[in-house]
């Protein structure tokens, strides 16, 4: 499978640790090009984004229906060791319970930051937990 990284590399010094975005649903690594990735750059961290398959220009955008957690955590999995080094993880929403199930399943980053992410177990349960009371019949 191949994925779509994006990178922009520290104005600087770089710092010790790195930086990995995932990104949500119906999106790709695009999203954090210009205002995350540019900025962390300039506040001296390597910064990295990843296309999960399926997705930009990664492959798979004709199954990416198929696709679960698991193989978007393997995703991760990949860019976490093609980068190497210290890394934080970023998740935003869908890519939030794909760096939960990384997480789960192992993965040991230097740090985990989630960014209205969606819980580990999906939406699914949320969604039929509440009802409001003009829809008890």
């Amino acid at each position: 499978m191949t994925l779509e990284p994006l990178s922009t590399l520290s104005y600087g010094r770089a710092k010790p640790v790195k930086l990995l975005f995932i990104h949500g649903i119906c999106t790709a690594a695009w999203i954090w090009d210009i205002h995350f990735l540019r900025h962390f750059a300039e506040l001296g961290y390597d910064s990295y984004a990843l296309s999960l398959r399926g997705h930009g220009e990664s492959e798979g955008s004709d199954k990416v229906r198929q696709f679960s957690l698991a193989d978007f955590a393997n995703d991760v999995e990949w860019a976490v060791k093609r980068i190497g080094g210290p890394i934080v993880v970023v998740g935003y929403s869908l890519g939030g319970a794909v760096v939960q199930n990384y997480l789960r399943r192992g993965g040991r980053p230097a740090g985990t930051v989630l960014l209205n992410s969606v819980p580990p177990h999906g939406l699914g349960l949320g969604s039929h937990a509440y009802r409001r009371p003009a829809d008890k019949r």
